[in-house]
């Protein structure tokens, strides 16, 4: 999965904090949704101090479900779509609105396995591409009256 906000630093400070923990404090890593037993290992990135490259996510293992690893990556808007590309993802997490170019290039690394796409924002840029996205011909007409 990618987890990606509009800079590195917002990136680090939203998705980072609420999956991981306190971005400044690693030694409270594990106190967000991923415990700290499910993290096997991380990588600090380059683009914002205390933020994560990736982590490796040990989850399953009970019921019928096999225990496995996961990749957590985080990226951000910032460098473009072209650090978008090519990769196949089981799932990306867009926390804020991402440009139209991003957003599509994003929810084509699900493509292949059929995974899912997760938009967490407040449309502060009006009816943009993205937000006209989810919205139908009918709904769009409706708010022109």
């Amino acid at each position: 999965l990618w987890a990606a906000g509009v800079t590195a630093e917002g990136t680090r400070d939203n998705p980072q904090r609420i999956l991981i923990g306190p971005p400044q404090q690693p030694a409270a890593w594990g106190t967000g949704m991923i415990p700290a037993d499910a993290i096997v290992s991380t990588i600090m990135g380059r683009g914002a101090p205390h933020g994560l490259d990736s982590v490796v996510v040990r989850h399953g293992g009970g019921g019928d479900v096999q225990a496995d690893e996961s990749v957590l990556s985080f990226k951000s808007f910032e460098k473009g779509r072209e650090k978008w590309q090519g990769e196949t993802l089981h799932g990306v997490w867009f926390d804020e609105e991402p440009p139209l170019d991003i957003y599509s290039e994003g929810l084509t690394r699900t493509n292949a396995t059929g995974g899912i796409t997760i938009v967490t924002f407040t449309p502060l840029l009006g009816m943009s591409d993205v937000v006209l996205l989810f919205l139908s011909a009918k709904e769009v007409e409706g708010m022109g009256r």
